[in-house]
C-alpha cells in the first residue's frame, strides 16, 4: 500500500503562515516519521540556495546561507546531495553513500564518501527547494520512506504556492493566510493539481467530506461547517473517523437517529443518492448527496451538503401559489362559466322571440364575459407551453381565426405563405388574440393585413394606432384602450409568444394604426 502522509502532519503544514513555518512544518513530520540522525531544509532563491531548518545531528539551523555545506571536518553536511535533489528535481535516496548505492535518480549524486552519514534521502519540493534526510547507518530508507517523503514535499510545495498566492493578493506581507487547511486532500502528491483542488475546494458553497475505507476524513471544507450551523478549525476534522463525527453532530439535525443511521446505510449500500433533504435543527434545510468511488488504495466515499433553505421555501410557495390558482380555475370554469352559459342561452331564446335590444345588448355582455373567463384560465392554467410542436400551415390559421373574429364589415388583406414550426393550438390562439385586438380597438369596419417577415409575420390594422408612450404597457394584464376589452388579450399574445421562444413587439402600421410584429418565428419546409 501506498504511504499516506499523517493528518497531523498535514494539517501542521497547512497551517503554515510562511515559509520558514512550513518548512519548521516539514521537518518536524520528517523527525516523527522517518528513521535517521538528522534532516534539513533548503529553499532555492534567484540568489542562491539558502537552509532554512535544520533538525538533530546536522544541527540547528543558525540562519540563512547561500550553501548549507559548513565545509572542510569530520562531520560535512551533506548540501552536495540536496543541490543535486534540486538541480534534478527528482527524489534520491541513496542506502549507503560513498559505496555502490540504490537512487531514484536517473543520474548519480556527487561522490560522497568522506561523509559519515551512510543514507540520505531527499525530495524536491516542487521547484522551490528540498527536504532532506541522513541517517549515520546504511540501509535506513525504505522505499515506502521515500513515497512519503515525497507526498510529503507535494504537500509543501502545495502550501508555498498558496502563500505565493495569498501574497500576490493580499500584499507583501510574508505572514499572508494561505487557503484554509480544511480544502487540502491529503491523498494527493502532485502539488500543482493539488494546490488547484484545495482553492476550488475552499470556495464551493456546498459543504465537502471527503472520507477512505477506513472512514478516516482524508478533505474537508470550511463550508461543511457552515451549513450545519457549527464553528470550528476544519483543519481539525482531517484523520478523523467520519462515522464519529456524524455522532457528535447529530445534535445539530432535527432527526439524529435518522440522521446518523442513514449514514451508516449509505455507506453500506455504496450507491449513490442524490439531494436527500435533512433538516437541520434551526429549521434550516439542507440538501445531501453520497458519491461512493475508489482511489488507488483502496474505496472512498463522498459527502456533499447544501444550504437549500431559500429555494425550498420559494418552490413551496409557488406550490401554494399554483394550488390556489387551480382552486380559482376550478371556480371559474363550474361555478361561474356554466351560470354564465345558462343565462346566455336564455337571453338569446328571449331576443330570438322578442327582437328587444336590451336582450342584444346583454347577449354582446355574456359573449364578453365568456371571452373574459377563456382568458383568464389560459392566464392560470398551464395552457400557454408547447406541447407538439409541428409544420403549421400559417395561412391557414389565419384564415380560420378571421372567420371566428371577423365582421361582415371588416375586410382581410392575407399575404402569407409557407409553414411554420409551432403548437397549431397555441398559435391559433395567438393569432385569433390579434386579430380580436384589431377588431376591438379599431372597430367593425376595420381593414386588417397579414403579412409575413424574414423571421416571422405581422398583424396591422388601420385603426387609431397606440400611442408611442402607451407602447411599453400594453403587453402588460389589465392594459386595454376599448372598453369592450379585458385587458388579457395582448398579455397572453406575449405569453403564448415566449413559449414558443418567439418575440412580440408593435409599432405603426403603413396604414396608420397597430402593427404587431411576432419575429424568431422558425419557417420549415413541407
Amino acid at each position: 500500500m501506498t504511504a499516506r502522509v499523517e493528518p497531523d502532519v498535514v494539517r501542521d503544514l497547512l497551517r503554515a503562515r510562511s515559509v520558514e513555518a512550513a518548512f519548521r512544518a516539514v521537518l518536524d513530520g520528517v523527525e516523527r516519521h522517518l528513521p535517521g540522525d538528522g534532516a534539513a531544509a533548503i529553499v532555492a532563491t534567484s540568489d542562491g540556495n539558502r537552509c532554512v531548518g535544520r533538525r538533530g545531528t546536522l544541527g540547528p539551523a543558525t540562519g540563512p546561507t547561500s550553501d548549507p555545506d559548513p565545509g572542510p571536518g569530520p562531520n560535512p553536511d551533506p548540501g552536495q546531495l540536496a543541490h543535486e535533489v534540486i538541480r534534478s528535481g527528482q527524489a534520491c535516496r541513496i542506502d549507503d553513500v560513498g559505496a555502490t548505492r540504490s537512487t531514484s535518480t536517473a543520474s548519480s549524486p556527487p561522490d560522497a564518501s568522506a561523509h559519515r552519514y551512510r543514507s540520505f534521502l531527499g525530495a524536491p519540493v516542487g521547484d522551490r527547494g528540498v527536504v532532506f534526510a541522513v541517517s549515520a547507518s546504511p540501509g535506513s530508507f525504505s522505499t515506502s520512506d521515500e513515497a512519503w517523503l515525497v507526498e510529503l514535499a507535494g504537500h509543501a510545495a502545495g502550501t508555498l504556492d498558496s502563500l505565493q498566492m495569498a501574497k500576490t493578493d493580499g500584499g507583501d506581507h510574508p505572514e499572508s493566510t494561505p487557503p484554509d487547511s480544511g480544502s487540502r486532500r491529503d491523498s494527493l502528491d502532485s502539488a500543482p493539481s493539488t494546490t488547484v483542488l484545495w482553492t476550488v475546494l475552499e470556495h464551493l458553497p456546498i459543504g465537502v467530506v471527503v472520507e477512505d475505507a477506513s472512514r478516516t476524513i482524508l478533505a474537508a471544507n470550511p463550508t461543511l461547517l457552515e451549513v450545519f450551523g457549527t464553528e470550528g478549525d476544519v483543519a481539525d476534522l482531517l484523520g478523523r473517523d467520519c462515522g464519529a463525527l456524524a455522532e457528535e453532530m447529530r445534535h445539530l439535525v432535527a432527526e439524529p437517529d435518522a440522521f446518523v443511521d442513514r449514514i451508516d446505510e449509505l455507506v453500506d449500500r455504496r450507491e449513490p443518492v442524490r439531494d436527500e433533504v435533512v433538516e437541520v435543527a434551526d429549521g434550516r434545510l439542507l440538501e445531501r448527496s453520497y458519491i461512493p468511488y475508489a482511489l488507488d488504495d483502496g474505496a472512498a466515499n463522498l459527502w456533499l451538503y447544501r444550504d437549500v433553505t431559500e429555494r425550498r421555501t420559494r418552490e413551496r410557495a409557488l406550490e401554494e401559489r399554483n394550488e390556489r390558482l387551480d382552486a380559482f380555475a376550478s371556480m371559474v370554469s363550474h361555478d361561474l362559466k356554466n351560470p354564465l352559459n345558462v343565462a346566455a342561452g336564455r337571453v338569446t331564446l328571449a331576443y330570438e322571440e322578442t327582437g328587444n335590444e336590451h336582450l342584444e345588448t346583454a347577449m354582446d355582455a355574456h359573449d364578453r364575459m365568456q371571452r373574459l373567463i377563456e382568458q383568464l384560465l389560459t392566464m392560470v392554467r398551464d395552457d400557454a407551453s408547447p406541447r407538439q410542436l409541428e409544420s403549421v400551415d400559417l395561412r391557414d390559421v389565419v384564415t380560420s381565426c378571421w372567420e371566428n373574429v371577423g365582421t361582415s364589415a371588416a375586410t382581410l388583406e392575407l399575404d402569407v405563405t409557407g409553414r411554420i414550426r409551432a403548437d397549431r393550438s397555441l398559435c391559433r390562439q395567438l393569432v385569433e388574440n390579434l386579430l380580436v385586438n384589431a377588431v376591438e380597438h379599431a372597430g367593425p369596419g376595420v381593414s386588417v393585413e397579414v403579412g409575413v417577415l424574414p423571421d416571422g409575420f405581422y398583424v396591422a390594422d388601420d385603426g387609431p394606432g397606440i400611442p408611442i408612450e402607451d407602447r411599453g404597457r400594453i403587453f402588460e394584464s389589465g392594459y386595454s384602450t376599448s372598453e369592450d376589452g379585458t385587458g388579457l388579450g395582448l398579455r397572453i399574445v406575449a405569453e403564448l409568444a415566449t413559449a414558443h421562444d418567439w418575440e412580440v413587439d408593435v409599432t405603426e402600421a403603413d396604414l396608420g394604426g397597430a402593427r404587431f410584429e411576432v419575429t424568431g418565428v422558425e419557417f420549415v419546409d413541407g
